[in-house]
C-alpha cells in the first residue's frame, strides 16, 4: 500500500473552542503539495476522507470540516457525495460567479449545505461579484494579510445584518487575535491558533480509467443493476474502495455480501459521483497489478461456479477479495481492517473456515495443481533454480 497524507487545521470560536477544521492535501508528513489545478486538490482531499479515513477520527463525533472548492468542483456535481452535517463548502476567492454557478450554489444551500467564502479581501471587486451570494452564506474568511482594514470596518455591519459570521484566518500573534476579537469576529485561524496536524494513511491502487469511463457510461445510459454489477466485478480493487465508501457512509453498518447490494446501498447517483472523484483524483494505478486482477477475477469465478445456489454472490466476493493482499502489497488482516463484509466473507479471507473458506482453498489448490502441471510440462526449458524459487513463493510441493 502506499502512503498518503492529509492536514487539518483548526477553526476556534471566540471561546477558543474548536469550531471546526479546514482539510489540506500534503504530500508528505510536512508539506503540502503544489497541485496543477484546484480541483484535483480538492478531488483528492474528497476521495481520502470519503472513502479512507474515518471521518470520526479525523474530525470527531460531531466535528465538520471546510473543503476548499472552485468552479469545476461546484458544476460537477460530486459535492453532493458530502454529508452537509460534516462538511462547509468553501468557494475559493478566484471563483467567477456566474448564472450556472450561482444556481449550483443555491441548490446546495438549498439541500442543508453551509457555504462559506475564502479570503474574501473587502475590495469593491470582490463584494460586486459575490453580492448576490451573501444572503446564502453562513461564514465569510477575511485574509488578514490581505485584507481592506477600512473597507472591512464599514462591510461588517452589513455582514452582520445577514447572519453571517467572520471568519479571521492568518492570525500569527496575540495581538492580531485581539484586535479582530474586538472587530466583532467569530471565528479564527491561523498559526496562533494552531498549525496545521498531519495526517497519514494507507492509499489503495486506484481502478483504470477505462473501466471507469465505462461504467460511468453505463450509469449515465440508466442500464440494469446487473451490468453495473458486470463492470464493477472485473476490478476487485474498485469492488473493494466501493466498500470502504459505504462503511464510512452507511450509518445502519448493514454487513455487505454482494456487489449488487452495495450498489443499491450506494445508490446510482452517489456512484456516479465516487466515480467522478476517481477520475478527477487521478491517483497512480499500478501497471503490474493486470495479471493479478485477472487472476482474481478467474479464481472468483471458479469458486462462483461451485458454490450453492444461496452462496454464489458470497463465493465471487472471496474469491476476488483472496488476492488483494498481494495486489495492495499489504497483510491481509490489514487490507481488511474495518472493512464491514459480512462474517462469512471475513472468516473465509481471514482464516479459510466455513463453507467460503473451503471453496477458497479449493481453488486456490486448483490453481497449485495447474501451475505445477505447467511448470512440470516445461521443466526443460526453465532454469530448474526458476522452477524451485516459483515452487516455494506459492507454497507448492515439489
Amino acid at each position: 500500500m502506499s502512503k498518503m497524507f492529509l492536514a487539518r487545521q483548526k477553526i476556534v470560536n471566540t471561546n477558543g473552542k474548536t469550531f471546526a477544521y479546514e482539510l489540506l492535501f500534503r504530500d508528505s508528513s510536512e508539506r503540502i503539495k503544489k497541485l496543477p489545478s484546484d480541483i484535483k486538490a480538492t478531488s483528492t482531499v474528497m476521495l481520502n476522507s470519503l472513502t479512507h479515513i474515518d471521518l470520526d477520527e479525523l474530525l470527531g463525533k460531531e466535528g465538520t470540516a471546510f473543503i476548499n472548492v472552485d468552479s469545476e468542483i461546484i458544476e460537477s456535481d460530486v459535492l453532493e457525495l458530502l454529508d452537509p452535517k460534516r462538511f462547509v463548502i468553501e468557494i475559493l476567492e478566484n471563483v467567477q460567479l456566474t448564472p450556472v454557478l450561482y444556481d449550483k450554489i443555491v441548490s446546495l444551500k438549498k439541500k442543508g449545505y453551509k457555504i462559506a467564502l475564502d479570503d474574501f479581501d473587502c475590495s469593491q471587486e470582490m463584494l460586486k461579484n459575490f453580492l448576490p451570494l451573501l444572503k446564502y452564506l453562513n461564514v465569510i474568511k477575511i485574509d488578514a494579510l490581505s485584507v481592506n482594514k477600512d473597507n472591512l470596518k464599514k462591510l461588517i455591519p452589513r455582514f452582520r445584518a445577514a447572519g453571517i459570521k467572520l471568519l479571521i484566518e492568518k492570525i500569527e500573534n496575540p495581538k492580531e487575535y485581539l484586535y479582530y476579537k474586538e472587530l466583532g469576529f467569530d471565528l479564527f485561524q491561523g498559526y496562533h491558533i494552531g498549525r496545521p496536524e498531519s495526517f497519514e494513511f494507507d492509499s489503495i491502487q486506484d481502478p483504470i480509467e477505462v473501466i471507469i469511463l465505462k461504467l460511468v457510461s453505463i450509469i449515465k445510459t440508466d442500464k440494469e443493476t446487473t451490468e453495473i454489477e458486470k463492470f464493477i466485478k472485473l476490478r476487485p480493487d474498485l469492488s473493494y474502495n466501493i466498500i470502504k465508501f459505504i462503511n464510512n457512509q452507511n450509518e445502519t453498518k448493514e454487513k455487505i455480501s454482494s456487489i449488487i447490494q452495495a450498489v443499491t446501498l450506494m445508490g446510482r447517483d452517489s456512484l456516479l459521483r465516487w466515480l467522478m472523484i476517481y477520475l478527477y483524483a487521478q491517483i497512480s494505478g499500478n501497471e503490474f497489478s493486470l495479471p493479478l486482477l485477472q487472476a482474481a477475477v478467474l479464481r472468483a469465478e471458479t469458486m462462483e461456479e461451485s458454490a450453492s445456489r444461496e452462496n454464489k454472490e458470497e463465493a465471487f466476493l472471496v474469491g476476488m477479495f483472496s488476492m488483494l493482499d498481494t495486489l495492495f502489497n499489504a497483510n491481509i488482516k490489514d487490507v481488511f481492517k474495518g472493512l464491514n463484509l459480512s462474517p462469512a466473507i471475513s472468516n473465509a479471507l481471514l482464516y479459510k473456515t466455513g463453507e467460503l473458506g473451503k471453496g477458497l482453498t479449493e481453488a486456490i489448490q486448483i490453481e497449485k495443481d495447474y501451475f505445477k502441471e505447467i511448470f512440470l510440462a516445461n521443466f526443460h526449458k526453465i532454469n530448474p533454480a526458476d522452477v524451485i524459487i516459483a515452487f516455494e513463493k506459492n507454497n507448492i510441493d515439489y
